[in-house]
């Protein structure tokens, strides 16, 4: 049977993971590889936050790319890891940037892998739509229609984005996290955003929970949010989506200890098909101690009393 090229780009990224787990050579130069592919550990986490504080010492809080002051910048300046390698990260692994400056750099390594920008698919996908709307035989010249091609076309853009569009903002969290001494559960519940079935390209709402066991660093509450809502901008099926939060996750704390949950309700199930207003699909994604029977159940517990809450 022939793969879909989601299975495709599955097996690919095991691949990468395979080579990369046979490479493990201490202070190994991997190139500008992904935070998925590097060894992101607490004592990672330490070293970057340790450098950030040297970089904004060395730089006196200044872009290194364009000169701008972080005072300047909304959100400040953020810690652009320019080489990835094995077990530690060296000085100038690292630069400090600020968000402009950070999209370029992500812009320039797109273009040498071929890739292309949100902004340069644009156009593309508004005249796309508008073939597509005016084939289901709807004038595009009524006044309730005009604007439909542009208007569709910006909602596709948004809800069917690459994950490689949201490595800039990804990195920017990772930049985020600081020290924590706690060592008990986190979690945070409740959080609701959409996303596209990758089969029918239509809505999916999701409801998420994400928790983690701190290894020395922690994430501001918030930032859970917004990596899922990021991700879920990606057309995933559920299940991949589920996985790539927690890696992602992982990736950012430097800990395998996350877990997620995930229900969906499906418009594909929904408005179509065998047409089940009520119906909900549920994932699970653990690592690390999560897999351990106890923390799973006092994980899915919490999750439990949230949703009867």
């Amino acid at each position: 049977m022939a793969k879909t090229q989601e299975a495709l780009d599955f097996f690919s990224w095991m691949d990468l993971q395979k080579e990369h787990e046979n490479s493990r050579i201490e202070g190994k130069e991997l190139g500008p590889i992904r935070p998925d592919w590097g060894d992101v550990t607490p004592s990672i986490c330490k070293q970057l936050l340790d450098l950030k504080r040297e970089k904004i010492q060395e730089t006196q809080d200044i872009c290194q790319v364009c000169g701008v002051h972080a005072a300047d910048v909304k959100g400040g300046l953020i810690l652009h890891r320019v080489v990835y390698r094995v077990g530690y990260v060296k000085p100038g692994d690292v630069q400090l940037v600020c968000k402009s400056c950070h999209e370029n750099l992500h812009l320039k390594l797109w273009e040498g892998e071929g890739k292309s920008s949100l902004q340069s698919r644009r156009s593309k996908v508004v005249e796309a739509s508008r073939s597509l709307i005016e084939a289901l035989d709807i004038d595009t010249k009524d006044e309730n229609f005009f604007e439909t091609p542009r208007r569709y076309g910006e909602v596709m853009l948004y809800q069917a984005r690459r994950e490689y569009d949201l490595e800039p903002y990804i990195e920017e969290l990772a930049s985020q996290v600081f020290p924590c001494t706690a060592d008990q559960m986190v979690m945070v519940s409740g959080i609701q955003c959409y996303g596209m079935c990758p089969h029918h390209l239509v809505p999916v709402h999701y409801k998420i929970s994400i928790a983690y066991l701190p290894q020395g660093f922690a994430l501001g509450l918030s930032k859970f949010a917004r990596v899922a809502k990021a991700l879920a901008g990606v057309p995933y099926l559920q299940e991949t989506l589920t996985d790539r939060i927690r890696d992602v996750l992982i990736s950012i704390l430097g800990t395998q200890n996350v877990g997620v949950k995930v229900v969906g309700q499906h418009l594909c199930m929904i408005m179509r098909g065998v047409e089940q207003p009520t119906s909900s699909a549920t994932t699970i994604g653990l690592g690390g101690s999560f897999r351990e029977l106890s923390v799973k159940e006092e994980f899915l517990g919490l999750c439990r009393e949230k949703s009867n809450g």
